[in-house]
């Protein structure tokens, strides 16, 4: 599926802040058949991951010795209001905005119970060129201790609406935008954290579509990978929980037929 614009709030973008992108991607080339683009002349390198010529990701350098992560991006049409609206509401600033050449000016902010979503001002590049597809984007995910709260703070920053799951084995909140790029206006979920998941803080997790996830787990071992957890069923399909070689928390799903 192939987007043009994006709703605000809605997520548009992720990337990838590695120490190492070569072996990034070396790691995600061989598991969703990724391909690097040059973004833009931008400094320090910002490259596109793209799948038969479509973006679906970014790519930058993290400093060594600091940790790889994904971040989630939604889009915003003015990114220093929504920063100042955040920080309003009990977040901080991780990362300050940054312009990332003509493709966009990017920012990312710890919500009020800690977990790191980017904010995306479109220029050139509005976001995904391609999602709910293998290899590209299907979904993000708030794994939250106070699952309510989050929403009361998204609610302000973005008027996210959210359905509750019924029947499903945890707490679980899907998350509705108007104008969202899923058939159902869907824009990703709020999962309960539990006493099970320990001192684990709460995070946002971006999850890739596959066709096959048994072989998906296999190939993510093979690569150097790990699978955290699965692969499980779940009411949308069979997911894993992996983490790259560099430790860098993703999600592939795969999606009903």
């Amino acid at each position: 599926m192939q987007i043009e614009r994006y709703a605000e709030g809605h997520f548009c973008w992720a990337d990838l802040a590695t120490p190492d992108p070569e072996a990034a991607h070396a790691f995600y080339g061989d598991l969703f058949g990724w391909s690097t683009q040059p973004l833009d002349d931008d400094h320090p390198p910002y490259l596109a991951l793209a799948l038969d010529g479509r973006r679906v990701a970014g790519l930058r350098t993290r400093p060594p010795h600091t940790p790889a992560a994904w971040t989630a991006y939604a889009n915003v049409r003015d990114l220093d209001r929504t920063l100042a609206r955040a920080t309003r509401r009990g977040a901080h600033v991780l990362d300050p905005p940054a312009t990332i050449g003509s493709a966009a000016r990017r920012a990312i902010l710890a919500d009020p119970e800690g977990a790191a979503v980017g904010l995306w001002q479109a220029d050139r590049l509005p976001g995904f060129e391609h999602v709910n597809a293998p290899g590209a984007c299907i979904w993000n995910e708030l794994n939250a201790r106070d699952p309510l709260g989050a929403q009361r703070f998204y609610a302000a920053l973005f008027d996210w609406r959210f359905h509750k799951v019924p029947d499903n084995p945890a707490e679980y909140w899907a998350i509705r935008i108007p104008d969202g790029y899923n058939a159902d206006g869907y824009n990703g979920g709020i999962l309960q954290m539990t006493d099970e998941w320990g001192d684990m803080p709460a995070h946002w997790i971006t999850a890739f579509a596959v066709d096959d996830i048994l072989a998906a787990a296999h190939r993510i071992r093979l690569a150097g990978g790990a699978v955290l957890a699965g692969p499980a069923n779940a009411a949308d399909g069979p997911f894993a929980v992996a983490a790259d070689p560099h430790g860098a928390v993703f999600m592939v799903i795969q999606p009903p037929a």
